[in-house]
């Protein structure tokens, strides 16, 4: 993938192949901000996706995007790590499989319009329609914390603090403060003094894309320094239970490990695999499978911001065997108690789904913004010889420092407590 600097602080990343049929444009805006406003963000996003100055009704937008073939265009505010990530994706089919050669510039148009030009630049932003979507997201915000598996994720999120409650923080209360001068300060500051990263991807010319980026992405020049990476940090142990009308309860367990991405962090993807992501995982084994415990069972880390996350759902009555088995299992990674047979699995494993992703455009456009971002080189090659490289020795050094640091318990409310 080439880079070219089109400004100061604003970059164009172009990967010509002819692995897609699709022309897929994707521009970051990061920042760090740690301020408590993903609803704001969230709201930003539907508001300039829902329309602009140019294409004002939700008729003109459907008409716009069927007229580039079923064209694709998003928002949405991502936190990776300690990054704030405002997202903006367009996909549309490559003009050569429609006989449209105007249609590549056209995309670029579209995104131009959307982005640079919302409906607030022209004329007042109509009160009405920021009501209609405020009450969209509202819909959205009651689904998630209707949903036993997202609400349990999010509260303990938040519970555990640090970037965590930043992406988890959004809930109606806010929402209803929110005004739409509100909503322009934080467009103003996103497109004024974010670092920005465009990434085209598909079967084209850079010479005609970086005209292109020139054209219709025009970013002043900022000054800022961004990262991504940090090490999350909470003092002590912290435990909650809600109870609720719910089928099963819901246990999120939040861990520190003290490992980020600049660690061996792929002994840490591999001893995680063992631990329970996978369907050959101890904890999918010993407590599902084994003992039926658990309706469902999965562990992840993140290594930009150096949690591991344990999620099960559960009959309340085997709560305490459950906890104990989780413990049991994570003490099995830290002490290297697991056979040869699950290790070469996990690798194995992983390195298929490395090469899967190699033909996934998000997963590319990923890997690029991540090494831009931490200043790294990673790719396919040097990702599997990483996995193929790890230990048993290198998993237990990489867990020997996990600790548990929250619990939040979503619990099935008893019978005996529904009665008026």
């Amino acid at each position: 993938m080439n880079k070219y600097n089109l400004n100061s602080n604003v970059t164009l990343h172009v990967y010509n192949t002819n692995k897609f049929k699709d022309i897929s444009i994707y521009i970051g805006l990061l920042d760090n901000s740690n301020e408590l406003d993903q609803t704001k963000r969230l709201l930003l996003s539907l508001m300039l996706e829902d329309s602009c100055s140019l294409y004002d009704t939700k008729e003109k937008v459907s008409n716009l995007l069927a007229k580039y073939y079923g064209a694709r265009l998003s928002f949405f505010p991502d936190v990776k790590g300690n990054a704030r990530i405002f997202e903006i994706k367009s996909s549309i089919i490559n003009g050569k499989y429609v006989d449209d050669f105007e249609l590549l510039e056209n995309q670029f148009k579209l995104m131009n319009e959307f982005l640079f030009n919302p409906i607030w630049k022209s004329k007042d932003y109509p009160k009405k329609l920021f009501d209609e979507i405020k009450d969209r997201l509202k819909l959205i915000i009651n689904s998630e914390n209707d949903n036993p598996i997202s609400y349990s994720n999010k509260k303990a999120d938040y519970i555990f603090g640090n970037f965590l409650r930043v992406k988890s923080d959004y809930n109606i209360e806010k929402l209803d403060e929110i005004k739409i001068n509100d909503i322009i300060n934080l467009y103003n500051d996103l497109i004024n003094n974010s670092l920005v990263d465009i990434f085209v991807v598909g079967d084209i010319d850079e010479n005609t894309i970086y005209d292109l980026s020139l054209k219709y992405f025009k970013f002043e020049g900022r000054e800022c320094s961004k990262t991504l990476v940090y090490k999350s940090f909470f003092d002590g142990y912290k435990e909650e239970i809600e109870e609720r009308k719910i089928n099963q309860t819901q246990i999120q367990l939040r861990y520190t490990t003290n490992k980020t991405s600049y660690d061996d962090f792929f002994s840490v993807i591999v001893g995680n695999g063992i631990l329970g992501t996978l369907p050959t995982s101890l904890l999918f084994q010993e407590i599902r499978e084994k003992r039926s415990l658990c309706y469902s069972i999965y562990s992840s880390v993140n290594g930009y911001d150096g949690v591991l996350k344990i999620s099960t759902g559960i009959n309340y009555k085997n709560i305490d065997e459950v906890k104990y088995l989780i413990n049991e299992q994570i003490n099995k990674i830290k002490s290297g108690d697991f056979s040869d047979e699950i290790l070469d699995t996990t690798k194995k494993m992983y390195i298929n789904a490395y090469r899967q992703g190699d033909d996934n455009v998000k997963s590319i456009i990923w890997d690029e913004y991540r090494n831009t971002l931490i200043n790294d080189d990673l790719n396919l090659e040097k990702s599997i010889e990483k996995i193929n490289n790890v230990s048993r020795e290198s998993i237990m050094n990489e867990f020997k420092d996990v600790e548990l640091k929250v619990c939040f318990i979503l619990k099935q409310k008893e019978i005996d407590n529904e009665k008026n």
